[in-house]
């Protein structure tokens, strides 16, 4: 069972089934990949969207300035969760706990905002039209996106907790 809290020392810990932290450090190798590439993918431009949607020379000349920069950041964040995920050497079926520093958790924040919006691509949802129709394969991504939502509100209010008292 996921969990999320506050230990005594003020830092965010995270309790991951081991199948969990499997899927997320699966994820985060293919987001990394993603935005490294620059593939023709719908999800490439959800997670890059136009810096300026109706100036074209604007966009192209932000793109050209900042792109990677941002790449390398979602690839870092991609990464760092990568490692806190793998778990490290475990017995089979030992929960996975990863406490987060203050660094961390930011990168877990982002790369989960990242995986959502991918899957949000995968999955035809548009914060413009709010529907959405699914075929059966799809569907199964579904469970997955809204995991991934709750995890994320999950260390948001953890992560209010920790500064509630500073």
């Amino acid at each position: 069972m996921t969990a999320v809290e506050v230990t005594d020392a003020g830092r965010v810990q995270l309790t991951l089934e081991p199948d969990e932290a499997r899927m997320l450090a699966d994820l985060a190798e293919q987001i990394e990949q993603l935005v490294t590439e620059a593939v023709d993918d719908p999800a490439f431009d959800r997670l890059f969207p136009p810096a300026y949607r109706d100036d074209a020379a604007a966009s192209a000349e932000f793109d050209r300035f900042e792109r990677a920069g941002l790449a390398e950041g979602k690839a870092g964040a991609a990464r760092t969760v990568m490692s806190g995920a793998s778990g490290g050497d475990l017995a089979e079926g030992e929960p996975v706990r990863i406490e987060l520093d203050d660094h961390e958790i930011w990168a877990w924040m982002t790369h989960l905002t990242d995986v959502r919006l991918v899957l949000a691509e995968r999955l035809g949802i548009d914060a413009d039209d709010g529907g959405f129709e699914l075929d059966d394969e799809m569907a199964t991504l579904v469970p997955l996106y809204d995991w991934l939502g709750w995890l994320q509100a999950a260390l948001v209010d953890a992560l209010e907790s920790t500064t509630e008292g500073a």
